[in-house]
């Protein structure tokens, strides 16, 4: 598109020996390449946040029981129900995230789940000898979970044009994270160091939340780049309507 344009006025007019000379193919190619970079970047790291929230959730959901029972003593009937308390508080904290969507933007709300879920392990790591801060806390860590991984993938959305492919690596990230991170937290999760589980737990949502940071960072670059691409395919689509009508 460019090119056409470029060539009528090099024949039009004849530049001196000491102009510099650009060529637009090359500025082109480089902005392109910055551009995708951006892009690139914000697919991975949105892969990357995916994989350690499924991973997380996962992995607390199979293995709460076996830590309470072995920090806690809590026999397998009572285990059980605190698991259906994790789960159901993520079904309450989806059903809630509709409402608040419409009044909150996407950075708000991922940012008060990671505070929720964050703060949910931090305290059931500090005051793990109460085991009614067990309970408590495996629901808040459900309600803070609930609706992460749909916001990442609206954010993903807002940041660049989601295509069938970066949908495809995102979702291959959260998959990647399911098989990894739980195998990690069972073979640590033992009877003699339940409090590996917490710890582990609360190690994951840091980088989550790191991960999730550098994210937006990249997100807001990768727009950047878009919302300067248009307008420079404004400004050459106006050139090209000027020169047609010389």
């Amino acid at each position: 598109m460019c090119i056409v344009p470029a060539l009528y006025l090099l024949c039009q007019v004849s530049p001196t020996p000491t102009e510099k000379k650009t060529s637009a193919a090359d500025e082109y190619e480089e902005e392109s390449t910055s551009f995708c970079s951006w892009t690139l970047a914000v697919v991975i790291l949105s892969a990357v946040c995916l994989g350690l929230y499924v991973g997380a959730e996962t992995a607390f959901g199979s293995f709460i029981l076996i830590y309470a029972h072995f920090e806690h003593g809590m026999p397998e009937k009572n285990g059980q129900y605190l698991t259906s308390i994790f789960w159901g508080f993520i079904t309450l904290g989806r059903l809630l995230a509709i409402p608040l969507a419409n009044c909150m933007s996407n950075q708000k709300m991922l940012i008060l789940e990671l505070t929720i879920s964050l703060g949910a392990t931090i305290s059931l790591l500090i005051m793990r000898d109460n085991p009614l801060i067990l309970w408590i806390c495996t629901a808040f860590f459900g309600l803070g979970m609930s609706a992460i991984f749909p916001t990442i993938m609206a954010l993903s959305d807002n940041y660049v044009v989601l295509t069938g492919r970066y949908a495809a690596a995102m979702v291959f990230g959260g998959a990647l994270g399911e098989m990894l991170i739980p195998l990690v937290i069972g073979f640590t999760t033992r009877k003699n160091s339940p409090t590996s589980f917490p710890i582990g737990i609360m190690t994951i949502m840091i980088l989550l939340s790191i991960a999730v940071g550098a994210f937006m960072l990249s997100g807001t670059k990768a727009g950047d780049e878009y919302e300067e691409s248009d307008e420079e395919e404004d400004q050459v689509s106006r050139k090209q309507k000027g020169v047609v009508e010389l």
